[in-house]
């Protein structure tokens, strides 16, 4: 009977390692990290953020960027709307909803990225207006702004 209560748990603990992990930073001020195995996109995601699927509205140009930053050059500002909210994170309160028009930086730019950013896994195609993305939101509360690190182009 133990044995199979041991055989139980391990399996539980296994099937769920890939799926879920805490991060203690450091022991004299402990902050726990939780992030999950995000299915739609394939990559480990922070659960205090949330995950939209959008369409680009249109995009921009940064002001005020280093001459040496690939936002000098190419767009990084998106105007997206929101079609659907796939999942609220933790830090969600309202802030969102379906239908609504939203302004966010790209980090790796609108455009394709293996040029840029060759230390990506993946280079991520670009985005033209009217394209469909899922991407997961970084929201900066402090300055009130949204950023998007990485998407999947919806095809």
């Amino acid at each position: 009977m133990n044995i199979l209560k041991i055989t139980s748990l391990g399996l539980l603990v296994l099937g769920c390692s890939n799926k879920a992990k805490a991060v203690i930073d450091t022991p004299e001020a402990p902050q726990v990290k939780v992030e999950y195995q995000d299915h739609v996109a394939g990559s480990v995601m922070d659960v205090s953020n949330s995950k939209v699927q959008a369409k680009l509205v249109s995009k921009s140009n940064m002001a005020d960027v280093a001459e040496d930053s690939p936002c000098s050059i190419t767009e990084c500002i998106g105007f997206f709307e929101i079609q659907e909210i796939i999942h609220f994170g933790s830090n969600f309160h309202g802030q969102l909803s379906e239908g609504q028009l939203v302004e966010a930086e790209f980090e790796f730019t609108l455009s394709e990225t293996s040029s840029d950013f060759p230390e990506l896994n993946e280079a991520m195609p670009g985005l033209n207006v009217g394209d469909v993305f899922v991407a997961e939101l970084f929201e900066n509360f402090d300055e009130g702004k949204v950023s998007i690190r990485l998407y999947e182009l919806k095809k």
